[in-house]
């Protein structure tokens, strides 16, 4: 009896390793690419001090993914219309676009405040329908925040294994 419970617990644990190596080796990639609405790259050079021609985010599993990415960058400008963890923007065509600004306490500890009614200035990528900050300005306070590096990582996520890999 008790070899039956174990050779059937063996069973399951091996169709559930399979199961998992065909979802990570098959599933779609979870970084979507966006250009503008025209399918154009939108240049963020100034907002991030590069060049023109380094437009898109280079990460190597910075976006979450764990592959090597590269994400082209857009600009959104509006007006904020909802603010908590996220923020919602109205862009002077009436789009409205939900941004995610990550971590509250990250902008809480570097004194950024975003409100309702204030206009903004976001570059960020599209991922998982939410387009996330890299960068954004409170054009009406004058402040500004980068919230990821130019790979991608936030900047509330600390060294991790990055200070290993110092040369």
């Amino acid at each position: 009896m008790q070899s039956k419970i174990v050779m059937a617990v063996v069973v399951i644990l091996a169709v559930a390793l399979v199961a998992g190596t065909g979802y990570i080796l098959f599933r779609p990639q979870s970084v979507a690419t966006h250009g503008d609405r025209a399918g154009r790259s939108v240049s963020a050079a100034g907002d991030l001090g590069q060049s023109a021609a380094e437009e898109t985010l280079r990460g190597e599993g910075g976006l979450g993914n764990g592959e090597n990415v590269s994400v082209p960058l857009e600009t959104v400008r509006g007006e904020v219309i909802s603010s908590a963890s996220e923020i919602v923007v109205r862009t002077a065509d009436g789009e409205e676009i939900l941004v995610g600004l990550g971590q509250a306490w990250y902008r809480e500890q570097a004194g950024f405040t975003v409100a309702v009614g204030d206009e903004v200035v976001i570059v960020g990528f599209y991922e998982e329908g939410e387009f996330k900050a890299v960068s954004v300005e409170n054009v009406t306070t004058g402040e500004r925040l980068a919230l990821r590096d130019t790979s991608g990582r936030p900047a509330w996520a600390g060294e991790g294994n990055r200070r290993n890999n110092q040369p």
